[in-house]
């Protein structure tokens, strides 16, 4: 029993790879760990999905070159625009980027993005290191980039109340106002109606 769900497995982990459907989209999971072998592995798994993944683009350079669940890590992020022509080339187009860095900063996930953007090809990530561990279904959760992925921390929500009463009718200094800092501060602290 144990031999026959292993060879199941097997031909669809390493064997089937990307048998291509017509109509499938072309795709890139920059982010070679865990989470992008995952994906792998649940696109493969789900027949319902519409994706070839062509490669894994991962900016660690000990993963140049290694072949993940029988995909290939073609380069590195800054590759991408290479990676993404050259394929062109072979009338084999990439509809996609997904970022599979759950963990990553928001420097990180800046650079990724700017990455995507500089091969021409639109980008989506996949939820959170918390989504993942409360076992949310991968491949249903990708979504386009928001804001909130590029910070890298959770946003923060003032409480207008609060700086409304300490602020309105009194006189405000603020120290470097020329700066860009200084200056949208003026601009803030000015909509809560100071004295001067």
């Amino acid at each position: 029993t144990a031999g026959a769900r292993f060879a199941v497995r097997f031909y669809y982990e390493a064997v089937a790879i990307e048998v291509s459907k017509p109509g499938s989209k072309g795709m890139l999971i920059y982010g070679a760990g865990v989470a992008g072998t995952t994906l792998v592995r649940e696109i493969r798994t789900t027949p319902g999905l519409n994706f070839k993944v062509l490669g894994f683009l991962d900016d660690n350079r000990e993963k140049r070159k290694e072949v993940l669940m029988g995909v290939h890590v073609l380069g590195r992020g800054r590759d991408a625009a290479g990676i993404v022509d050259r394929y062109r080339r072979r009338a084999q187009k990439i509809d996609e980027i997904i970022i599979a860095m759950p963990s990553a900063t928001g420097r990180q996930m800046h650079e990724a993005v700017a990455n995507c953007r500089a091969a021409g090809v639109a980008c989506k990530t996949i939820p959170g290191v918390g989504d993942l561990l409360q076992g949310r279904v991968l491949s249903a959760q990708i979504r386009d980039l928001s804001v909130t992925d590029l910070l890298g921390r959770k946003t923060v929500h003032l409480e207008e109340g609060c700086i409304r009463s300490a602020i309105a009718r009194r006189c405000i200094l603020v120290t470097g106002a020329a700066g860009s800092i200084g200056s949208e501060l003026c601009r803030q602290i000015a909509g809560f109606e100071p004295s001067r």
